[in-house]
């Protein structure tokens, strides 16, 4: 069962050898794996499991199968076992992002991924991932996620100090992670003894670097900036306008954003992010039609051209989060 898959335990059994007392195919003088017990143990899980068990495991978005699975990927790796670590790459990483969409749609499903897992799972994703692979990606999104479902300054903080231990490896997450810490706790992160001190020196520079960066006028430019599509026609116009006048209202009214994200007053000439998460919120209401455009002010807004503008905007979003941690380099 070892020697299968091209693995590199494929000559190994079959190597002729005079002395048989020393070429570890005896119970005698067994092959030793300098491996741990569950990583070894998802390994024999996956030689010998079933078609219905490796079914199964494609759809479990349990804590524990996800463990496994990474650990099925760590060592196929390890040791070359091709075709199952294409499996476990792909059924990992779908199994990720189903997590992330059920947790999404569900609020009663648990929110905040087990930490000790996420940096198992992540540091077997640095060893055979690429950064611009799915199931980075993935691990991103978890990291991410757990920034933004954290309640207290601690809980962030716990987050924080696990992606610091991967530096800029996943710098979204990390660099969402010291945002939040600026805007929503940003009356008491100063004094916190869950940060230590080249945490809150980041904090300082990312409030100094942030304080400069995109004006209101500014901001509200680049949300206009989007290709409208030619089926508004002679509306453009009011097209325009109505957008326009939607993103006003979202970006210059502090109140309406804070009904939506909780945000400190005094991060308010800074929070380019919330401002943009809003207009993403609005936007996708707007398109899924779960509120009056005369209510968003944007009846006169094609319903193409929403849907542009909701790319639009998510694409602003994306690459304002790509770039943030930059904001807090020091």
């Amino acid at each position: 069962m070892l020697a299968r898959d091209g693995s590199m335990f494929h000559n190994m059994f079959t190597l002729p050898s005079d002395d048989t007392s020393h070429n570890e195919t005896s119970d005698q003088n067994p092959l030793v794996l300098q491996d741990e017990v569950k990583p070894l143990r998802a390994l024999l899980w996956i030689l010998y499991a079933l078609p219905g068990d490796i079914a199964s495991a494609a759809l479990d978005t349990g804590y524990n199968n996800i463990d496994r699975l990474a650990h099925c990927l760590e060592m196929a790796n390890k040791y070359h076992f091709v075709s199952i670590e294409t499996w476990a790459y792909s059924t990992l990483s779908s199994v990720l992002q189903t997590l992330i969409s059920k947790q999404e749609e569900d609020e009663s499903e648990e929110g905040i991924f087990p930490i000790a897992n996420i940096q198992r799972i992540s540091h077997i994703c640095v060893k055979t991932s690429s950064p611009k692979s799915s199931l980075f990606t993935q691990v991103q999104k978890v990291w991410s996620r757990s920034v933004l479902l954290a309640t207290t300054l601690e809980q962030i903080a716990t987050v924080l100090i696990a992606l610091d231990d991967f530096d800029n490896t996943f710098k979204i997450p990390r660099g969402l992670a010291y945002y939040q810490i600026l805007t929503v706790w940003s009356e008491s992160w100063r004094n916190s003894s869950f940060l230590d001190r080249e945490q809150k020196i980041r904090l300082l520079a990312g409030y100094h670097n942030l304080s400069r960066t995109r004006s209101e006028a500014e901001l509200r430019k680049q949300l206009s900036a989007f290709e409208h599509s030619s089926e508004c026609g002679v509306g453009r116009p009011r097209c325009i306008a109505a957008w326009d006048s939607l993103t006003q209202l979202l970006v210059l009214d502090p109140e309406l954003r804070r009904s939506m994200f909780p945000v400190q007053p005094e991060s308010e000439t800074f929070d380019y992010m919330t401002k943009l998460r809003v207009v993403c919120a609005a936007a996708a209401l707007l398109v899924q039609e779960e509120v009056e455009a005369e209510n968003m002010r944007c009846e006169e807004m094609h319903t193409r051209c929403r849907k542009r503008a909701l790319k639009h905007t998510q694409r602003l979003l994306h690459d304002a989060e790509g770039s943030l941690m930059d904001r807090f380099e020091v």
